[in-house]
């Protein structure tokens, strides 16, 4: 009787166990498929941003750029 108890108990364990690791890849997939939504369109604004950054500016237009560079700088870490 105590052995069986021990197994149902060890079947619960393993069963919890495989279903916190599909969890935990869900969640890994969740967080790469997100990272790269946001990316994807970052390079393409930092990429514009170059672009604009090589063109003449008015002392506001680049106190404007100097904030959206840092911005996206600092969004663009990894």
């Amino acid at each position: 009787m105590l052995a069986a108890r021990i197994n149902a108990q060890l079947r619960g364990l393993r069963k919890e166990r495989l279903r916190l690791q599909n969890g935990d890849a869900e969640l890994k997939t969740a967080i790469t498929n997100i990272s790269h939504d946001l990316r994807t369109p970052l390079t393409a604004i930092c990429g514009y941003l170059d672009l604009l950054e090589q063109e003449n500016h008015t002392e506001n237009s680049r106190r404007y750029l100097a904030v959206i560079r840092e911005r996206t700088d600092a969004m663009n870490i990894f």
